[in-house]
Formats: C-alpha cells, sequence, structure tokens
C-alpha cells in the first residue's frame, strides 16, 4: 500500500501498526483537554467489514491499481 501511495494519511487501517492511530488519538484529546473543548469518543468495531466485501470487485480494484 505504501509503494502506490493509495493511503489517505488518515487512513490506519492497513498499516503494518495501530501506533499511529493511538498517536493521532491521544494528541487529539489532549489539544481539546488543553483548551478545555469537550470531545466525544465514538468507538465502531468493524471486525467483520472485510466479510462484507465483495471480494471480485476488491481483487478488480488491487488489480487495477498495479497490486
Amino acid at each position: 500500500m505504501d509503494r502506490y501511495d493509495i493511503l489517505i494519511p488518515l487512513q490506519h487501517g492497513f498499516c503494518k501498526s495501530c501506533e499511529t492511530q493511538l498517536l493521532v488519538t491521544v494528541d487529539n484529546l489532549m489539544r481539546s483537554f488543553d483548551h478545555k473543548v469537550q470531545s466525544d469518543v465514538a468507538i465502531l468495531d468493524f471486525w467483520r467489514a472485510f466479510d462484507t466485501v465483495l471480494h471480485e470487485c476488491l481483487l478488480i480494484t488491487t488489480e487495477y491499481v498495479g497490486i
């Protein structure tokens, strides 16, 4: 994914590590805290999201971008 520059900087889901997401989240929360701004957090569980992807379309798309 890195070689083809497919993911946007805020996409952490397909990265080798989730550390970047954790760092961004903690930084955003601390900035809000420092500025006394309310922060709301919604935690979503997408662990089965890949099961709902049409795999044929995924394979076509990855082949199209050269993967």
